[in-house]
């Protein structure tokens, strides 16, 4: 598993991705290789690097547009810590895909979290409260018509 992950990863092109707050893309891949440890620490620590990576305190960038998919996948985890820190990076993802951005990388968010919706929904039926609390508030955005006022701080 990890070998088809890992060049996948090293397909993209990472350097040409940015985030707003100048943290540097290249350190993505790896971050995504340990979120996929069956090690749950190593997970969760990865887990928490990349939210600083890509999602830091609500400020996203085009680099989040290749790191979806990957979070996408690892939601399918059985762990709810795990999948907790996954949706509180989709969430802030979700917030900054607003419908009214102009920018192209997060109208092709947008359009990859409606894509899937359906992930979301069948979370929102989870027993832990975070994994469902994260669930609806990334289908209220997915869902949104207009930018709401988010407060960036992290929830998790």
């Amino acid at each position: 598993m990890h070998r088809d992950l890992e060049t996948r990863l090293a397909a993209i092109n990472w350097d040409e991705f940015i985030h707003p707050c100048g943290f540097r893309s290249h350190e993505i891949p790896l971050l995504l290789v340990r979120l996929n440890s069956e090690c749950i620490d190593t997970s969760l620590s990865a887990a928490r690097r990349l939210w600083d990576v890509v999602a830091h305190q609500g400020n996203v960038g085009s680099n989040s547009v290749p790191t979806l998919p990957f979070l996408l996948e690892r939601l399918e985890c059985r762990n709810a810590n795990v999948q907790e820190e996954i949706l509180d990076i989709i969430y802030q993802f979700a917030c900054a895909a607003c419908p009214k951005s102009v920018d192209r990388w997060a109208i092709e968010l947008r359009n990859a979290l409606k894509a899937s919706r359906l992930q979301f929904v069948g979370l929102v039926q989870s027993r832990h409260e975070g994994v469902r609390s994260f669930s609806e508030m990334i289908l209220e955005q997915i869902d949104a018509t207009g930018c709401k006022h988010v407060d960036h701080n992290r929830t998790a």
